[in-house]
């Protein structure tokens, strides 16, 4: 009498390598989405922090004689450093506003009265977290035309400023350096900048450059002509 054929067989090996080949496959589409979802949420969070960075900056101009946070080292130095951390936190309470999240910046020890310091800004061989992850121009107020950008995502350091990209149609000659490095997600990945205007917009750019004039929004050191209308955006500090 026959017995019968079992029903039990296992995978071949060739049928196991192409399950989990399309494992893996199915795996790195959902992360890859779930990366993006989270940096997206992020880089909205950002956002949110630099619009009440600006309404900081309107608030304090009503107290201060219609002028944004400056302070100015002896010689005329502008700090920039200085300047923002002055809206701490009489403008604005909460230290988790001067950081992106998607950045390791901390500042939970700042005090009321501080300066930012910027810890890591010289390049990645700093283990120092920078205190603020943005940028600012202090040099300019609530009279500036409001399409001028006040603050933005920290620029990057010098060592990711080497092979800048090239400038955009209108920004004159000079070489405009690389984004923020603050969403950049792998060094493929131009990432970009939420960018603070004047008169409290924010807006996402994928290029370093904005404003009336569209130039670099960053130190722009071979710019001819910067005039009194375009914003550099520095994060330095003399401590």
């Amino acid at each position: 009498m026959r017995r019968p054929l079992s029903c039990n067989r296992g995978f071949t090996l060739v049928e196991l390598l192409v399950v989990i080949t399309i494992i893996g496959v199915l795996a790195s589409l959902v992360f890859g989405s779930w990366s993006r979802i989270r940096e997206y949420n992020r880089r909205t969070v950002c956002t949110s922090n630099l619009r009440q960075i600006g309404a900081g900056c309107i608030r304090y101009s009503i107290d201060w004689g219609d002028f944004f946070p400056s302070v100015f080292d002896p010689g005329g130095t502008s700090n920039p450093l200085k300047s923002l951390s002055l809206l701490y936190d009489s403008y604005i309470p909460l230290r988790k506003i001067f950081l992106c999240p998607s950045t390791a910046d901390m500042c939970t020890d700042l005090q009321p009265g501080d300066s930012f310091a910027p810890h890591g800004i010289a390049g990645r061989n700093d283990p120092k977290p920078r205190q603020t992850s943005y940028g600012y121009d202090d040099t300019k107020g609530p009279l500036t035309d409001p399409e001028v950008p006040i603050a933005a995502d920290a620029p990057p350091s010098a060592e990711e400023q080497v092979g800048g990209v090239s400038a955009t149609p209108g920004a004159g000659s000079e070489t405009a350096v690389m984004n923020s490095a603050n969403h950049k997600r792998g060094p493929t990945d131009r990432g970009g900048q939420n960018v603070l205007f004047c008169n409290g917009n924010v807006k996402w750019f994928v290029d370093p450059t904005a404003g009336i004039n569209h130039d670099n929004i960053y130190d722009a050191t071979d710019k001819k002509n910067p005039g009194d209308t375009d914003s550099y955006i520095h994060q330095t500090s003399t401590q």
